[in-house]
């Protein structure tokens, strides 16, 4: 499992390559109140290069999380596997369910970022430590 940064187009394109070998599982969502016209982007970009997409919740600010994810949804056209988890910790954990020895799994769009902002509120949230607490409870 990967937890990484990339929220643009671009981004996520570069670490998506990087594991073309592998069957990529692809949780990522899109920040609120920032660049609309990237979302569906982003989608199509994930598409094109994972096996599985879990389309979830980012830090939607001010936003309606399922209009943005919406937005992202419009540029995944005929993918065979996607689900969308409005809930970044049941995302994750889905992701890290369905993932076995052929495959990645790329938590996309948070980093290092230790908090979920929702509305005006900054709520205790990391991808690494949701990962981890998964992992370990696999030990």
């Amino acid at each position: 499992a990967i937890v990484d940064f990339a929220h643009t187009p671009d981004g996520m394109k570069e670490v998506l390559q990087s594991f073309n070998e592998k069957d990529i599982i692809c949780v990522f969502g899109a920040g609120g109140d920032r660049d609309k016209a990237k979302r569906p982007l982003m989608g199509s970009v994930a598409a094109s290069y994972s096996k599985h997409i879990i389309v979830t919740c980012d830090n939607p600010r001010f936003e309606d999380p399922d209009m943005i994810i919406e937005d992202i949804l419009k540029g995944i056209k005929n993918h065979p596997s996607i689900q969308v988890e409005i809930n970044r910790k049941e995302a994750i954990k889905k992701a890290m369910e369905m993932a076995n020895e052929n495959s990645v799994v790329l938590v996309l769009g948070k980093g290092d970022e230790a908090t979920q902002i929702i509305g005006d509120k900054k709520f205790e949230f990391s991808d690494k430590d949701e990962v981890l607490k998964i992992l370990n409870s696999k030990i």
